[in-house]
């Protein structure tokens, strides 16, 4: 090294390589844990790869193989450069190596401040500390910049000197051929460059008098409906749902508060019990064939349909809805080895951690530290291209699902400076904050989390709507909100909900939004009776007049929310629980019900079907057997509880009891066996293979 000008190829492919040897193992190298339902299963993970481990070699070479292929370009450069300056200035020799680590320094800082949950596992808690800090104060673009700056030296210190030797100009016309090859790589770049440009989607107006409008129908993993009308928060949902074209539904509760029960309920108009969806690992059974519903109806219809989501969205692969595009994560055993090892090399994260590096490493779209809104938000917009094909387009964002991890600058939009526990950049459930457990702070601080991760999804939608009208769609498209559940974030003793129990309204009490297209006449902007997710198919089939009629056993709410009706039609709503998540613990949920295995005991792998993340069968009717069910009407919300000790019972007054904490069952009011039988005959409706067992629902 002493000597530039004699730097040799061989010296070059092994300075390469031992710049990516450090890399990968800097000091907190194969720390970094994968994740699963906001769970770290990093452990499990490496317990597969023993099994399988061609997928993980193949994997982890793809990501070396691409990082030394990068250092070496940038090590032949930078020897180029410091050749060309050799013997005149030794700080420039100097600078032209040290600018691509600093240049590297700078992005990998910039990576951990803008997705800080996709390295929490790996930092030590005094650096972590450091971030939380440093994201009050400077900005992951700042060292962006920085580090696009310093990769520039090398490149530009070639050029100059090239453009201007030591002769002056005139002295360039004997080193034409070398001068050519620079100009020459400018010249490719510049190209590209231009190619890549007028490759992007540009605006323009696609109004065609008469055609089809588009239907954009936007799911937020586990919104609730009380940030809404928070301007804080939610300013453009909030602008959304006071639009006078919008009609808001303010007591739409979801059948099954998990995202895919819920999903499939909406789609094909039916109770989980009909669809035999009935909790996030159905086996390919009943899975199988397509799901006949919204999305069925409207490409019938001639509608171009498409599902873009991240990680939370990896449903969408696992049926048949009807799609004809579906742009989300798949879960498979693959997906998790291929995660786990992606996350395995904390220092070569920037790289897989962009929209470039998707293409090479789509797994860590399975990753929740990775839900990012805006590259979501923008992949939709790609789908929906000029406008001139009538799209029905479903935009499912996971950034609010927990850990509640969203990038900078949301993750701290909300936290308190001083904030110093362990809830720094996400909260997976495992961690802490059990019921009766909780510090203040860190509860401020999940909240914190989780109204950053909502108003992250809030900012996108606000580009969303600008891009609509930019392109001269927005006046002919029927906008949807809405979300697959709701949250409980430690109030009155709920602890997080999610599935567990159906107490309280945060859980299952979801926005429903219906945004008309413009010339829509008698839109009711507020419409307070009883709704469910089950309606929502019919309702979409509805309002873009697809003359469907009903689909499955959901009512078409736009009569009421176009003024043609008036009152409350009565709807029941019915929500049941989940797989437990926490088998064990101090909740009443969890004293209060039938035990099975934990979730990990309970999944297996589908060899049969790519390897699947499914439930062992074994465990399906005791699941079933075990869950909670609720029925509401416009007044009252029955919660039925099977328990080792028999059946419980618990009644609530919705309308001065909304957040359940008084039980009106002990008292055995009236009203007690009114909602009883009205439970036992949605049962009988629509639970078809199934018997009553002391009051027990045993499914057959």
């Amino acid at each position: 090294m002493k000597n530039p000008a004699k730097f040799r190829p061989a010296r070059l492919l092994g300075a390469s390589f031992a710049i990516t040897a450090s890399l990968a193992v800097v000091p907190f190298a194969f720390k970094a844990g994968a994740q699963f339902l906001g769970r770290d299963v990093s452990q499990l993970a490496v317990g597969i790869i023993g099994f399988y481990p061609w997928i993980a070699v193949g994997e982890a070479a793809k990501l070396l193989g691409l990082v030394w292929a990068a250092v070496f370009a940038v090590v032949a450069l930078a020897a180029l450069a410091a050749r060309e300056v050799a013997g005149r200035r030794r700080w420039a020799v100097a600078l032209i190596w040290l600018a691509p680590c600093v240049a590297y320094a700078a992005w990998l800082a910039g990576s951990v401040l803008h997705y800080p949950a996709l390295y929490d596992e790996a930092l030590p808690a005094s650096v972590k500390r450091l971030v939380f800090r440093a994201a009050f104060r400077v900005s992951p673009q700042t060292l962006y910049r920085v580090a696009t700056l310093l990769f520039a030296v090398g490149p530009v210190a070639v050029l100059v000197r090239r453009l201007v030797p030591r002769g002056g100009v005139a002295s360039a016309v004997p080193r034409l051929p070398r001068l050519a090859s620079t100009l020459g790589l400018v010249a490719a770049s510049s190209v590209l460059a231009a190619v890549t440009w007028k490759a992007l989607p540009k605006a323009r107006s696609a109004v065609i008098p008469g055609k089809k409008p588009h239907v954009l129908v936007i799911g937020i993993d586990s919104l609730r409906a009380d940030r809404l009308g928070d301007a804080a928060v939610t300013p453009n949902l909030t602008a959304l749902m006071r639009d006078p074209l919008t009609a808001n539904f303010t007591d739409h509760y979801v059948g099954v508060p998990r995202t895919f029960p819920s999903w499939v309920e909406m789609i094909q108009g039916m109770p989980s019990a009909k669809t035999g969806i009935r909790h996030m690992f159905p086996g390919f059974g009943a899975r199988a064939g397509t799901k006949v519903g919204l999305v069925t109806a409207f490409r019938a219809a001639g509608y171009r349909t498409v599902a873009v989501s991240d990680f939370a969205g990896d449903i969408f692969p696992r049926f048949d809805g009807g799609f004809d595009v579906v742009d989300a994560p798949k879960l498979t055993l693959r997906t998790m080895i291929k995660m786990t090892v992606d996350r395995a090399f904390p220092a070569l994260t920037p790289l897989v951690a962009s929209e470039a590096g998707q293409a090479l490493f789509p797994a860590l779209r399975e990753s929740p530290a990775y839900a990012d809104a805006g590259w979501l938000a923008r992949r939709a917009l790609a789908q929906l291209g000029d406008g001139s094909t009538p799209t029905f387009l479903t935009l499912f964002f996971s950034t609010a699902h927990f850990p509640y991890a969203a990038p900078y600058p949301h993750y701290r939009q909300f936290a308190a400076r001083g904030y110093d526990g362990e809830f720094k950049f996400e909260k997976n459930p495992e961690s802490g904050l059990r019921e009766g457990g909780q510090r203040d702070a860190d509860v401020a601080q999940v909240r914190a989390l989780y109204d950053g991760a909502v108003s992250a999804v809030d900012a996108e939608l606000g580009r969303i709507v600008r891009e609509l009208k930019a392109k001269g769609l927005w006046d002919d498209t029927i906008l949807v909100v809405t979300a697959d559940h709701g949250e409980d974030l430690y109030e009155n003793g709920l602890v997080q909900g999610h599935g567990e129990h159906l107490r309280g309204r945060n859980v299952l009490r979801v926005p429903f939004l219906v945004k008309m297209p413009a010339g829509t006449a008698g839109v009711v902007n507020k419409i307070p009776f009883t709704t469910r997710s089950i309606d929502v198919a019919s309702t979409l089939a509805g309002a873009a007049g697809l003359g469907a009629g009903a689909i499955g056993d959901g009512t078409d709410l736009m009569p009421w929310a176009l003024g043609r009706k008036s009152g409350d039609p009565g709807l029941l709503a019915y929500s049941e629980t989940e797989i437990w998540f926490e088998r064990t613990g101090d909740g009443f949920f969890q004293k209060k019900r039938l035990d099975y295995p934990g979730i990990s005991g309970m999944l297996d792998f589908d060899q049969g079907y790519s390897g699947e993340i499914v439930l062992n069968p074994v465990y399906e009717n005791a699941i079933v057997t075990a869950k909670h069910r609720m029925v509401a009407d416009a007044r009252y919300k029955l919660i039925y509880l099977p328990t080792p000790a028999g059946i419980e019972y618990e009644l609530y007054d919705r309308e001065r009891d909304p957040d359940d904490q008084h039980d009106l069952a002990p008292a055995a009011p009236p009203a007690l066996g009114e909602m009883q039988q009205k439970l036992v005959a949605w049962i009988e409706a629509n639970e078809a293979k199934k018997k009553l067992v002391s009051g027990y629902v045993v499914p057959l």
